[in-house]
Order: C-alpha cells, then structure tokens, then sequence
C-alpha cells in the first residue's frame, strides 16, 4: 500500500517489555490509545483492539523508531495485516516534537508524536528481510559485540597492575578471539550457502579494501532489494549519514560536517575500506590526493572516500558487475 493513501496512522513506543500504541484516524479528533506487552500475547490483542475500531487494517499505516530489536517482533508481525509499516529514525522524529514545541516525555506521549509523525510526513514502507539476510544480520551483530568486548578487555589489560588480574583478562581474551573466530567461520559458511548472498559478496569484494568478512557485514545492513529501496545512490548515501552538513549564517560559515543521521553500522563498515582503499589503490589515492590538494583535511578526505564508496557498492549491485577502477570518477 502506498502510505500517502492510508487514512488511519498508528504511533508505536516500544519497549522491552511493554508497547504503547496510539491510533489517529482522519474521522476522528482524538487519538486512541492503549498499552501491551511487547510478546505474542501483546501482539494478538494489539490486533484484536484494532479490528474492534472503525478502520480497515489494510488502509492503516504504522510507525515506530528503529532505535533498537525490540520492535522488530512487533513490525513482522503487522506486515502481515496492516497497510504498511515504518521503522524511522529517532533522532527525526525527536526533531520533529521540538519543532512542535512539545513538552511532555513519556511512553503515551511518544506514541502520540510518532502517529502524528507518519501521519504528516508518510515515512518509507519498511519490508522484512528474507531469513537469510536476518541470520546473517544477528550473526554480524553478534561478532561485533564480541569484537567491543575484546577491545574493552584490551583496555583493561593494559591498566592492570597484578599477576593475577593480567593472567585472568589474558584468559578472557583469548576465549573471546576464540569465539570470534568460529562466529566468523559459520557467518562466512552462512553467506557461500545461499547463492544470492554469495553472489553479492563477490561483487563487493571486487572493490578494494572490501574483504570477506566486511562484505559479509555490508550485507547484513544494506537494504535486501537495494534498487528498489533507494532511487540513487544519493539516498544511500544519506542513509549512511555520509552526507555532507553545511552550516552559514550570514557571513559565519561553520565547517562542513558529516550529517550522521543514518547508519552508524555503515559507517564504521566503511571506515576501514576507505582507509585501506586511500593506501593501496592508485585510483582511491588518487581520488583523496585531489580532495587534500583542494584544501580538505586528512577526516574530510576519508570521509568523502566513504561516501565514494557508498556510490560504487550501489552501482555494482544495481548493475550486477564487479567493481571497475576506470569508471571511478562517474561511480
């Protein structure tokens, strides 16, 4: 369903153990609302309480803050029988109730605002990813929470004084890399058992800087259908909060500054790439040595990289071609 053609909007604060939901419909002036626990039981009365008030589910569109998984549960399972679902960005929808000048903060409060949100601004239909891209997602997810245990295991180890406090987080350390290693190896199985997957990784790999494992991990965070998803690789881009913030007031002029409202997981996947790609490939050097000469800073320049790289993962997925150094400056 288009969401520009719904006529009731559905506002939804999650939580880990409860959801509050509040329901707008263009025939009605006041919102109505209700919690639930955010399980099955929840979800099946949530779906009752909606079938009981005078809107067809297929013509509703729902909204909640993809700030966390838990709503992920709660959105597959109206996919099944509203009109259409939307999972956006908190930080926007915060902007937005500062722009309406709203005081209250709470769980009904917040539901209210994000039924008014998707209601005036008809946010992007969110699909399910297929099981495979979900499993590799939660896998990728997982390493990389292993991977920030390890680093605060490093940092600990360093400022420990004593035989015995060094010997133990040694220990630790080395059960973590452990299990990295074979979260890696079943997350590296899990993509050359489905051919879709595997075929999208070559592709990636193709691209300097991009190896197995950080393909693996692009994958788990990009869009399943990326051309149908986004236009052009400017939303992509935007999505990545790898758009460039321009701030002038009269004759002040603030440095340019990343937006970063987007995927802080597709930024730090990319961040590497760009560093690795600015060293050993002439054309990503090239690329960043006439960013420098024109003033840039090192930051901006890997920055700026990022972005590139961003355009070039769209164009060899869109067009299903490995990456191809002669076309860099139109990717």
């Amino acid at each position: 369903m288009n969401p520009s053609v719904a006529n009731a909007f559905l506002g939804l604060d999650v939580s880990k153990a409860s959801f509050h939901a509040a329901l707008s419909t263009t025939t009605q002036a006041a919102m109505r609302q209700r919690a639930f626990t955010n399980d099955a039981g929840g979800f099946a009365a949530l779906e009752q309480w909606l079938r009981r008030q005078p809107v067809v589910p297929k013509t509703l569109h729902a909204c909640m803050e993809c700030t966390s998984r838990y709503g992920e549960a709660l959105a597959l399972n109206l996919h099944g029988y509203v009109g259409s679902v939307s999972m956006v960005n908190a930080r926007l929808v915060h902007r937005y109730g500062q722009a309406l000048n709203l005081r209250a903060k709470s769980d009904p409060a917040d539901a209210r605002l994000l039924a008014q949100y998707c209601a005036e601004r008809h946010p992007r239909p969110w699909s399910p990813p297929s099981p495979e891209r979900a499993i590799l997602q939660e896998l990728n997810r997982r390493l990389h929470q292993l991977t920030q245990q390890k680093i605060a295991e490093s940092n600990r180890l360093e400022a420990a004084r004593i035989a015995p406090v060094r010997a133990d987080i040694q220990q630790h350390l080395a059960q973590l890399q452990r299990r990295m290693d074979r979260l890696g190896s079943v997350i590296l199985a899990h993509v050359q058992g489905h051919p879709k997957l595997r075929q999208q990784s070559a592709l990636l790999q193709s691209v300097p800087g991009i190896g197995a494992k950080t393909a693996a991990a692009l994958l788990g965070e990009l869009p399943e259908d990326l051309v149908a998803h986004y236009a052009h690789a400017r939303q992509l881009a935007a999505h990545s909060g790898l758009t460039p913030r321009h701030q002038q007031s009269g004759a002040q002029r603030a440095p340019t500054r990343l937006s970063r409202i987007g995927s802080s997981r597709l930024r730090a996947l990319l961040y590497m790439p760009a560093l690795v790609g600015a060293k050993h490939c002439p054309p990503f050097a090239h690329f960043r040595a006439k960013l420098m000469a024109r003033g840039k800073t090192p930051k901006q320049s890997i920055c700026a990289l990022m972005r590139k790289l961003v355009h070039i993962i769209f164009g060899i997925l869109k067009h299903q071609k490995p990456f191809n150094p002669s076309l860099l400056s139109s990717a």
